[in-house]
């Protein structure tokens, strides 16, 4: 269903309501109504009448009184938002689908479990308005159960139900963590593909059941627990505390496989060569909020079978791993348990956010008798983590002698499909050539057969959003330093960060800024993005 700025041409001139020299001015390229929408001729209104008559659908105009929600939740709210349309009801078992830009209705409803659809057009704020009644169907659903049953001498009963609502709604809209916070009140609100939405508050008093109820599931270790649909079984990590609940959910269905997690080939080949080995370090770095977590679960799944006993040490459990011992420890206790490691006939450590010297110098020598330790470590980049190592008085013989490889990741926004090819100006390319080696960059691209070899900086693509297109989620940047001789060298003489990333360089490592580019180049991030996370 696609409009061509001929059709529209020819309609506002047969109408009246333009002549042909007010519409000479517009370019064949632009979209004609979203340029007469911007120059404030044609209205958003008048526009989607346009687009009816054009294509001989029906106009709608929605409000409340023609939309409701259980006919909204046809469609998941987060697709609703993304394309603008939504589900207003069934006539003769079809359903009644109101959207705002036709072209795109067809790839739309092909991802949608509908059979047969009767198409309306509409305009954006009627959708606002639609959208709304997500939320108020939902406070709805909410305020019916407290209602009925917070007054109950059952409170447990009403925990049950306000918290089974709020992980059913989150599976509906592809939410990966719930927030609940209390305040003056009770607030939930869901991630979904990386950005926070509010959905329902609740009153103050229902927050110790819900407390109490997640606290009862998760075991008196807090692991975590199941909640199982229809089509899925879910495992839902914990944070608890009498404030604030935080609930982090993952699929059976979702892949923990390395090479899922969005690694480039070379990347990937350097971590497999260098993760099976019967003893030392294999290091993932990252800032607060880098998954650092979900990338080290991937190693276990490598080194993941029947001849390998594998414990984990984790302040935060987010996934249950089968054959795999995980412990949720923190403190002293940790400190304690990981002295006992040499004891419990492990093979692999996994250990989690390691940040004081005593657990650094435990696994240290842990890594060098027989055992292989996967930490992870708080620092902005692999070699600013092994300086950060370097830098807490254990032995640079030791140090040199138990790391193998370090991993660091960050973590950028992922672009949707719709995003807008384009290339650097002049003044962007030469913005770009002062934080990064144009020449060295250029190479890499052409390696890795992203351009052509002929290909200069004028040429290479790189993709923004437009008015179709959004963030969808989140993905990783990574660089993998190897410690080869020459990076022994430089610890035993007490190099910098600086001195540690010119060598690795040198040897071949691409790091978090041109893994960076590298997507940015095949589409999968903005260049902004990467500029934002990943430019030091």
């Amino acid at each position: 269903m696609h409009i061509t700025n001929e059709q529209v041409k020819d309609f506002l001139m047969d109408s009246g309501l333009m002549s042909k020299v007010n519409l000479m001015s517009y370019k064949d390229e632009e979209d004609l109504l979203d340029s007469l929408i911007i120059d404030g001729k044609v209205s958003d209104i008048e526009s989607a009448r346009i687009k009816s008559y054009i294509l001989g659908i029906p106009f709608v105009e929605l409000s409340k009184d023609n939309v409701s929600y259980n006919d909204l939740i046809n469609i998941p709210e987060t697709i609703s938002r993304k394309h603008n349309i939504v589900s207003f009801g069934k006539t003769e078992g079809k359903l009644k689908v109101a959207f705002t830009d036709p072209s795109s209705i067809k790839e739309i409803i092909e991802n949608l479990d509908v059979d047969r659809i009767v198409p309306y057009i509409t305009h954006s704020d009627s959708i606002k308005r639609s959208l709304v009644e997500y939320q108020k169907g939902l406070q709805y659903e909410f305020g019916d159960k407290i209602k009925k049953e917070v007054f109950n001498i059952n409170e447990n009963k009403v925990s049950i139900n306000i918290l089974d609502t709020v992980l059913r709604y989150s599976i509906l809209q592809n939410a990966s963590i719930i927030h609940i916070d209390c305040d003056s009140e009770v607030t939930v609100r869901y991630r979904i593909k990386g950005k926070l939405y509010d959905s329902i508050s609740l009153p103050r008093s229902v927050m110790p059941s819900i407390v109490e109820r997640v606290k009862k599931l998760s075991g008196e270790e807090e692991l975590g627990f199941k909640f199982t649909t229809e089509d899925d079984n879910i495992f839902v990590g914990t944070f608890i505390s009498d404030e604030k609940v935080v609930l982090k959910l993952y699929s059976d269905k979702d892949d923990i496989l390395l090479e899922k997690l969005n690694i480039s080939k070379d990347n990937i080949d350097k971590i497999h060569k260098n993760i099976h080995s019967r003893s030392g370090m294999v290091i993932v770095s990252g800032p607060m909020g880098s998954n650092r977590k979900m990338l080290m679960y991937s190693l276990l799944d490598i080194l993941n079978s029947p001849n390998s006993n594998i414990l984990t040490l984790e302040k935060s459990i987010e996934r249950k791993i089968p054959r795999v011992n995980q412990l949720k420890i923190s403190g002293e206790e940790r400190t304690d348990c990981l002295r006992d490691v040499s004891r419990q006939d492990v093979d692999v450590l996994m250990i989690d956010n390691v940040d004081d010297s005593e657990e650094l110098s435990i696994i240290t020598n842990l890594s060098l008798s027989n055992h292989l330790v996967i930490p992870s470590v708080q620092a902005d980049s692999a070699a600013e983590c092994l300086y950060k190592i370097c830098s807490v008085g254990i032995d640079g013989f030791l140090i040199k002698n138990s790391i193998k490889t370090i991993i660091g990741q960050k973590v950028v926004k992922r672009i949707g499909k719709d995003s807008e090819k384009y290339t650097l100006s002049t003044a962007g390319i030469n913005s770009l050539g002062k934080i990064i080696d144009m020449d060295r960059m250029l190479n890499i691209l052409k390696e890795n057969k992203l351009i052509k070899e002929g290909d200069t900086w004028k040429k290479v693509p790189f993709y923004r959003l437009n008015k179709k297109s959004n963030y969808e989620g989140r993905m990783g940047l990574q660089e993998v330093m190897i410690i080869s001789e020459s990076i022994k060298d430089l610890i035993v003489a007490g190099a910098g960060i600086e001195k540690f990333e010119e060598v690795s360089r040198k040897e071949g490592m691409i790091t978090l800024f041109e893994d960076g580019i590298m997507k940015a180049v095949m589409g999968q991030t903005t260049l902004e993005e990467v500029l934002r996370v990943a430019a030091n």
